[in-house]
């Protein structure tokens, strides 16, 4: 199932409120939006984020569908996804980008 919103914006930029936003609307067709917390509760998906935020994946050849498709993700916001956003925009080139960002600039 591939990505149809590709979220660029970290932490502190109201990426928990897109992704309730983006899960009430996905909500009807079973499709989910996938942030930090996601995860949490997978264990698989941490040891991949460890392998790939320490460079031993290489994030331009990662089947990103096992991640996300499995569980009917089809939106990403947050770290560790925003990291990754041109690699997974180069994965899904129909994805619309979403960059949040902070009111008041960048966080001191």
């Amino acid at each position: 199932m591939p990505l149809d919103v590709i979220g660029a914006g970290f932490g502190r930029t109201g990426t928990a409120s897109i992704q309730a936003a983006l899960d009430i609307l996905y909500r009807p067709s079973g499709k989910r939006c996938y942030h930090f917390g996601s995860a949490a509760h997978r264990p698989r998906h941490i040891e991949f984020w460890i392998e790939v935020l320490s460079g031993e994946l290489d994030a331009s050849k990662v089947d990103w569908e096992s991640i996300f498709g499995e569980d009917g993700f089809v939106a990403t916001m947050d770290h560790p996804c925003a990291d990754f956003y041109i690699e997974l925009l180069a994965a899904y080139p129909e994805a619309k980008v979403l960059l949040s960002s902070h009111p008041g600039g960048r966080e001191k």
